[in-house]
Parts: structure tokens; C-alpha cells; sequence
């Protein structure tokens, strides 16, 4: 009674009073830099905050007097999809916002984020925030510095030009066997396409990046000897429920003192483990029988290190444990957000039919003058004519991207950044982000039209010959692959995947909202639209009600 009458109160006040003073503090540190303050009396990273934050916010938006619940418009998860571009347009491209624990710059100015990006050495990745994703071991993604150069070298080789006709033929095959499962439902509706979409973008990963293709669809596969879950289906868990995946994997509890859904989780991450363990040592097997290389990514990935091995260049090598963590950042990185960008297109195409009809007529152009149909379109011609199913893929990426920053941080020492033409002093240890919403929606860089889905803005005409080309960007205007030194190694692996799946697609279906008559599918567009700008961010963003997203994939009828 005592504890609860004297002490928890004067804990209460001791945190409160304390909290103020450092607030003050970290206050008077974002006015020497000089940029708009935004102020917040909880860090979004106070645990009982992301534990209470869902109720608490329409609370306090609600309930506090004189507009003080408004911090929660820039603390909340979605902050910087919902609020953003209000935030930017009214106080500026780059601000502070101000907590008890710490200062955050974010920064939505094109200079900037070049800058940032390129700098790697003044910025560094904020690599604590990922340190989660060592569930395998350390990886290109979690590692900085003299080490992510070491992973760096070792683990781009696999991204080349065989490996992205392999994934080109992959996407084509699963694209087709989903499309034609979507066709054969009843009445062809689709309902929550992401679901597909995951498993399409699983499935490119496990053949293209590791050499086990699956077939689209449950399928009836067996799992290995010695393994409770298939390949596939040990990942599809881990990537589904990741901050589960994580909190097992660091626990390491026995799976009869977890939870079911926990140990079903542990179980899938020691399957993985061991089919990577697995696989690393088929592949060595091969080497030392002289198997020459195959063109997946796990196989080039290790034959580099081991080659690195063999040169004697000692602890540039890769260990066992980062090989096994590049593996799984592979699948990561790869998977997710090329699944993602797919299921948003797909919902903006049905959405959209004259900008359905517009990539359309570009894909029928193709196949026409090469005599073949979309799935059996090939890489080297192909690819490179399709302009507009990739302006589709990055028009996609600028309002819908998966990702929400580009996390950096100051080192010991404060840092100058450029900001449209005034010189500030970043404090030494001081996060600053490419708040990538702001970035892909100012006006500054993509003209009054920029909250417009226009895929369109991507292409240029030659005037004389009429030939279209991929429209020169504002440099550091769109970064959701990054750039400089940490651009991500996969880009091309999504872009290729994405545009294999998209001609197939528009080559033989049209993709509707599901709705009765003309005058209904204007109202069930509307709707689609309504559901994907209400996204929000879970580890990446997502619709927030999946099932209500129903489309309908019709086959053409042609002339």
C-alpha cells in the first residue's frame, strides 16, 4: 500500500520532471541548428508509448486542451505517410522534432538526400535499428563501415546479368500460373491480391536466389529429411511474422516453454538455419568436386567467399554465420517489398484503366514486333523495351513505397548539410533521416500534380523519332532502392521481376474492380482508392483492411 499511496507517485513525478529537463535540453540543442522544431514530450521509441499508442492517440487528439495532443500527428507510426506532406508544405522540407531522449533532423529536400546518401562516410546508417535482422548473423544490411565494405565486395557479384534473365524467366512462370488461378476463380475475383503476390515474389527468391523452384499454388511438397517445414514454407513464416521471428531467435527458449504461436515460429527459423546450413555445404561439395557455378544467388554468393578464402585474404572472407545472414537479408529485402509493390500496382491499375490501357498498348507493341507471346518474351530484347511497365513500378514506389526512411546518423563529429542554399551543422551522434514520403511528394521536386498517381511523369517522347525513354529526375529526388555507395544491391532483381509479371499480366487480362455495371465500378474504384491511402506502416506499408480490396481478372477479348 505504501509503494503504491507514497513511492509510485513520487516515481511518477521524478520521471516527469526529468523527462522536462532533458527535453529542455535537447530543445536548446535543435535550436542551434537552426531548422523548424516540432516538439514531442514521448520518444516514439518509449516502449509503454508503442504498447498504448493505438488508444492513447485519438484520446489525446480528442481530449488536450489549445491543440496539445497535435504531437501525436508526427509521433504516431503513419506520421510521416498521413501527415507529411501537409508538415513539409507549411514548415518547411527539413525539421527537428524534439523528444526527452533525443533530436531527430528529417529531411525531404532533394540536396539533402543526395547528400546524405552519398556521404558514407559524415552520415552513417543508423545500423541499431536493424540489428534485429541478425537473426542468421551479420549482414550487408546491418553492418557499417571497414565491415560493410568487406560484405559489400562479397555479396554484389551474385547480382548480375545471368542472374537477372533467370529471374526474368522465373517471374514469367509464376506469374503465368497465378494469373491463370486468379482467371479460374469464381467469377475471376481476386480478393486481398497481396497474398498472391508474396507468394509469387517467394517463390522468384527460392528459385532465382537459391536454385528450389516451387510451383504456384499450395502445392503438396514434402519437407526434406530431418526438417518439420518445406523450404518455402519455413521462410514464408519467418518473413510473415518477422518481429516474432526475432524475438524467438534471440529468447532461444526451448519450444515447449513458448507459446504455440512462438514455437511455431522457432521452429521455421532453426528449419531455415538448417536448409542454409545445407545448402552452403552442397555448394562447397560442388566446388571441391569442380561443379562449375550455377547462376543462383547463394551459389555465386559462397564460391566468392570462398574464393576471398582461398587468396589468403584471411578475415575478408566471409564467416559461416554471414553467409547464412546475407542469405536470409536476401530474402528480406527481396521479397517483401517487390510483393508489396506489386499488389499496390495491381490495385492502381484496376483502379486506373486508362493508365491500365496506356502500359497495355506498350506491352502489345512488344510482343506484336516480336512474334511471340509475354511469357515467352526474352530477357536481353524484351527488358529493355518496356519503359512503361517500369515508369508503372516507379510511380508505384514514389506514393506506395514499402519503406518509410533512409536512416542515418552523425558519428563523434558534427556534420555541415547543404539545404536549399543555407549551410547547417549537424550535432555530433544525431539521427537524420531521408523521410522518403516528403521526399517523393514535394511539390519542389515533382511539380503542383504530386500526390497524382502518373506513370506517365516517367516517360519522355524524342521529338523526331517519337521513341520513348525513361524521363531524366531531379538528383536525390527518389530513393527508394537509396543511392550512393548503399544503393541497394537487388534493385535490378525487383525491377526485372516486376516487369516480367506486369506484361505478362497486361498482355492477356484486365484487371478490374470487381462491380456489376459501369456505374458501380466507378464507386468500387473510389473505394480502392480509399483503402490504399488509408495504408499504414507494419515493418512496411500495408493496406490496413486487405480484404476488402476484391478485383476481378478477366481474360482479353481481341479484334
Amino acid at each position: 500500500m505504501l509503494f503504491i499511496l507514497v513511492i509510485l507517485p513520487l516515481l511518477a513525478l521524478f520521471y516527469t520532471g526529468l523527462s522536462i529537463v532533458l527535453l529542455f535540453f535537447n530543445y536548446r540543442k535543435a535550436r542551434k541548428i537552426g531548422l523548424p522544431i516540432l516538439i514531442t514530450p514521448v520518444d516514439p521509441s518509449n516502449v509503454p508509448w508503442l504498447l498504448c499508442s493505438s488508444w492513447l492517440e485519438p484520446f489525446l487528439r480528442k481530449w488536450l486542451p489549445f491543440g496539445l495532443g497535435n504531437f501525436v500527428d508526427y509521433n504516431s507510426r503513419d506520421w510521416n505517410y498521413d501527415k507529411i506532406y501537409q508538415l513539409q508544405e507549411n514548415i518547411g522540407d527539413t525539421f527537428c522534432i524534439v523528444s526527452p531522449k533525443q533530436v531527430r533532423v528529417f529531411t525531404g529536400n532533394a540536396e539533402a538526400a543526395d547528400s546524405l546518401s552519398r556521404r558514407r562516410k559524415d552520415f552513417v546508417k543508423a545500423v541499431a535499428l536493424y540489428k534485429p535482422l541478425e537473426i542468421f548473423g551479420r549482414n550487408v544490411v546491418t553492418t557499417e563501415g571497414d565491415d560493410w565494405v568487406r560484405h559489400r565486395r562479397l555479396t554484389t557479384p551474385p547480382f548480375n546479368e545471368r542472374n537477372s534473365a533467370l529471374v526474368w524467366d522465373e517471374s514469367k512462370r509464376q506469374a503465368v500460373d497465378m494469373l491463370h488461378e486468379w482467371e479460374n476463380s469464381p467469377n475471376g475475383q481476386v480478393t486481398n491480391p497481396q497474398r498472391d503476390t508474396m507468394m509469387l515474389a517467394l517463390h522468384v527468391l527460392t528459385a532465382a536466389g537459391f536454385g528450389r523452384p516451387f510451383t504456384f499454388g499450395k502445392g503438396l511438397e514434402t519437407p526434406s529429411d530431418g526438417h518439420t517445414l518445406t523450404y518455402r514454407d519455413a521462410l514464408s513464416l519467418i518473413l510473415g511474422n518477422l518481429f516474432t521471428a526475432v524475438f524467438a531467435a534471440t529468447v532461444n527458449l526451448p519450444s515447449w516453454m513458448l507459446p504455440r504461436q512462438f514455437a511455431e515460429i522457432s521452429d521455421a527459423v532453426d528449419n531455415f538455419r538448417r536448409y542454409m546450413i545445407e545448402m552452403v555445404d552442397e555448394e562447397r561439395a560442388a566446388i571441391a568436386a569442380g561443379d562449375s557455378e550455377r547462376d543462383n544467388l547463394m551459389s555465386i554468393l559462397v564460391r566468392a567467399s570462398e574464393a576471398s578464402k582461398q587468396e589468403g585474404k584471411g578475415a575478408r572472407h566471409l564467416s559461416d554465420a554471414e553467409i547464412y545472414g546475407n542469405l536470409f537479408s536476401y530474402n528480406l529485402a527481396g521479397h517483401e517489398t517487390t510483393s508489396n509493390t506489386l499488389a499496390y500496382a495491381t490495385i492502381l491499375l484496376a483502379a486506373h484503366p486508362d493508365w491500365q490501357e496506356w502500359v497495355r498498348e506498350e506491352v502489345d507493341s512488344v510482343t506484336t514486333a516480336t512474334g511471340v507471346s509475354a511469357k515467352d518474351l526474352q530477357y536481353e530484347t524484351a527488358y529493355p523495351q518496356l519503359k512503361r511497365c517500369l515508369s508503372l513500378m516507379h510511380e508505384t514506389l514514389r506514393l506506395f513505397g514499402a519503406a518509410r526512411a533512409v536512416p542515418k546518423t552523425t558519428t563523434v563529429s558534427a556534420q555541415t548539410l547543404t539545404i536549399n542554399g543555407r549551410e547547417y551543422v549537424i550535432p555530433p551522434n544525431t539521427f537524420i533521416g531521408v523521410n522518403l514520403a516528403g521526399l517523393h511528394t514535394s511539390s519542389a521536386s515533382w511539380g503542383k500534380d504530386s500526390l497524382a498517381w502518373r506513370p506517365n511523369r516517367w516517360i519522355t517522347r524524342d521529338g523526331k523519332e517519337g521513341i520513348e525513354s525513361l524521363a531524366p529526375i531531379m538528383t536525390g529526388a527518389f530513393l527508394p532502392w537509396a543511392a550512393g555507395p548503399r544503393v541497394c544491391p537487388g534493385k535490378k532483381f525487383s525491377q526485372v521481376e516486376f516487369v516480367a509479371v506486369l506484361a505478362c499480366m497486361l498482355s492477356e487480362y484486365l484487371i478490374e474492380p470487381m462491380a456489376d455495371d459501369m456505374t458501380d465500378k466507378a464507386a468500387a474504384a473510389a473505394a480502392l482508392m480509399e483503402e490504399l491511402n488509408q495504408s499504414s506502416f507494419n515493418f512496411l506499408l500495408k493496406v490496413k483492411n486487405p480484404d476488402r480490396i476484391k478485383l476481378r481478372c478477366v481474360r482479353r477479348t481481341r479484334d
